[in-house]
Parts: structure tokens; C-alpha cells; sequence
């Protein structure tokens, strides 16, 4: 996402119980022929994508949480 982008808040009741997400135009490198190279001799195309963001909270919100013991 570029620096300059412009961030849009959007409340949005019906998802999650009500909460209010994020959104901006951001950049998207293209996968097409890159086929097994780790790089790349020339710089990928990019498109303009609209990116969504849901606050961290409700990450986690299908399954209970799982703890991980060492």
C-alpha cells in the first residue's frame, strides 16, 4: 500500500456483531511467468487492488482459540 493512500473507514453492523473495518487502494504484484525462479531479472507487473482490513480482535472468530503448550 502506498504511502500516500487514501484510508476510508466503514462501519459495518452485520459482520461480526458490528464493527468498523478499513479500506484502501493498494498494489498487487503479478504471479504470471514466474514459474520456479526465486528471482526475478526484471521488476513484476502490479495492479490496483482495493484492500480490506478487519480489526485484529476479530481474526479469531470462527473456531475457539487454540493455546499452544511448549
Amino acid at each position: 500500500m502506498p504511502r500516500t493512500a487514501t484510508l476510508e473507514a466503514h462501519p459495518e453492523p452485520n459482520l461480526l456483531g458490528g464493527l468498523v473495518t478499513l479500506s484502501a487502494i493498494g498494489s498487487r504484484a503479478g504471479a504470471e511467468n514466474w514459474g520456479r525462479d526465486l528471482y526475478r531479472s526484471e521488476p513484476p507487473a502490479t495492479e490496483e487492488k482495493k484492500l480490506k482490513a478487519v480489526p485484529y480482535f476479530a481474526w479469531d472468530n470462527r473456531d475457539p482459540a487454540r493455546c499452544w503448550s511448549g
